[in-house]
């Protein structure tokens, strides 16, 4: 089967070329594209790891067995990729950290949002909250939520942090900041972001306060099993 293979940014200068077509065997997959590549093109082979691919403009992940006549980008990094600040860690956060962060020179507009512990939450009395994250998979999902909104924006730099542990009310639990040239651009990549890290990444919280504890989001009445 014939698979068309396009190569983008620094990428084309590492290869030599631009784009190729590689005649591959039926169940071929993206390492096999990317193998067939850097046997004939060695310096990219340095980039590996920090490589995407994408099929037929889909970003994949892992491997990805390929079809006839399907088309496969590489792609470098995102310019100033390299520079975000993507945390889980214990405890209150402190925004001005990630403020200076994302300040350059350059920057003409700064985006920022804080999540705080607030004393109620749907009718409940809150005194505390305990952060639990899978922070390997969390991470990787912030990471994917901030490339996305760089695909769409102009940006300059991101900051993400999230807590951690037990909070009490009024202590920082997640942080976003992003610098633009714009303020429109840092204000919208901002909110984009933060819906998204709460939408995609897996971290839990659990409310303490007088009227009881509850994990939030799930259900106050047990789930029925199947077919109960």
């Amino acid at each position: 089967m014939k698979i068309r293979v396009r190569l983008w940014g620094g990428l084309v200068d590492a290869a030599g070329f631009t784009e190729e077509v590689l005649d591959l065997a039926d169940g071929a997959t993206t390492t096999d594209v990317v193998d067939a590549l850097e046997r004939r093109a060695p310096g990219l082979a340095r980039f590996r790891t920090v490589t995407r691919v994408a099929v037929n403009a889909d970003i994949v992940t892992g491997d990805a067995t390929l079809a006839d006549g399907d088309e496969v980008s590489l792609l470098p990094p995102v310019a100033g990729g390299q520079d975000d600040l993507v945390e889980i860690r214990p405890g209150p956060l402190d925004p001005a950290h990630a403020i200076a962060f994302v300040t350059t020179p350059a920057s003409g507009g700064i985006g920022v949002f804080v999540g705080v512990v607030r004393e109620a939450n749907e009718g409940n009395r809150v005194a505390e909250i305990d952060y639990t994250a899978f922070e390997e998979l969390a991470l990787k999902e912030i990471r994917a939520v901030v490339a996305e909104a760089r695909e769409r924006r102009p940006l300059h730099r991101v900051a993400v942090a999230h807590s951690t542990g037990r909070l009490k009310v009024g202590d920082a639990s997640v942080v976003v900041a992003v610098s633009a040239t714009h303020r429109a651009e840092a204000l919208e990549a901002c909110r984009a972001i933060i819906d998204g890290v709460k939408d995609r990444a897996p971290i839990w919280k659990q409310e303490f306060g007088p009227d009881g504890t509850r994990w939030v989001n799930l259900p106050d009445e047990p789930i029925p099993p199947p077919g109960g």
